[in-house]
């Protein structure tokens, strides 16, 4: 029986001769999406989370993963380095919407973790594919 999980991937197929293209294809088109925008966030004004992806409801999962959690993280990063005097006039400019929480208070209170800048440990895409395989 043909081992494919939808990926392309069949019996006897080496992992990394399909999977490393797609990879490649993944990370460059997340390079060319959002590396320009990082570039221009650090260097001047940073639009709030809520004004930059108003399609994100307040407390969606949509700011612990994907491009929210990435503009999330940046806009943590961002502010916690931010002088105190112009924390308070940017949280003037930019007050919380309705049904927000503070998040300014959270990143007040809770110092940027170095930890968070870490590459999350890479997947085992064979591993994950012999669970695959013997789940199904």
């Amino acid at each position: 029986m043909d081992s494919a999980v939808g990926s392309g991937l069949h019996e006897g197929d080496e992992v990394s001769e399909v999977c490393t293209p797609l990879i490649e294809g993944a990370v460059t088109a997340n390079l060319q999406t959002f590396a320009p925008a990082r570039a221009t966030f650090w260097r001047g004004r940073v639009d709030p989370p809520w004004r930059k992806y108003p399609e994100i409801p307040a407390l969606s999962i949509g700011w612990r993963m994907g491009y929210g959690q990435d503009y999330y993280l940046d806009f943590y990063k961002w502010f916690y380095f931010l002088p105190d005097e112009e924390k308070a006039a940017y949280i003037q400019a930019n007050p919380l919407p309705q049904g927000w929480p503070d998040i300014y208070e959270v990143i007040i209170e809770n110092p940027w973790d170095p930890a968070w800048d870490a590459p999350s440990e890479p997947i085992d895409v064979q591993e994950f594919l012999d669970w695959w395989n013997a789940t199904q």
